[in-house]
């Protein structure tokens, strides 16, 4: 897991490593660009469009107008933040599971139960 404290260095790290990209989970409200921004920063980036990254926001809190936005532009999911270091494990753990079994266009390996 890599963790970066604002998006411009993520950015710049997506661009240039080489390492399958699993899942993104950013925060709406960071230093300089926000979420959104930032998601439309890799939407609007061709090479990082190709390599379809799955995308969730976080937050403290969200208006029903932030939750749409995000939707429009492709995120995968918004969860309000765990208040406890165990309510974040529970539910980093539900997002991993749920994207370790689900198909999408640039992913190598298909769990053997996902064809029955």
């Amino acid at each position: 897991m890599d963790y970066f404290d604002n998006p411009e260095a993520a950015l710049k790290y997506l661009k240039e490593t080489k390492d399958d990209i699993f899942l993104i989970i950013s925060d709406m409200a960071m230093p300089k660009m926000n979420g959104l921004d930032f998601k439309k920063a890799i939407d609007n980036d061709e090479v990082l469009q190709k390599k379809s990254i799955p995308f969730i926001f976080t937050t403290n809190d969200a208006t029903k107008e932030q939750i749409n936005e995000a939707y429009e532009y492709r995120a995968q999911g918004y969860f309000k933040k765990a208040a406890t270091l165990e309510e974040q494990a529970e539910m980093l753990n539900t997002i991993i599971k749920y994207w370790i079994n689900s198909r999408h266009p640039n992913k190598n390996k298909i769990p053997p139960s996902a064809d029955k």
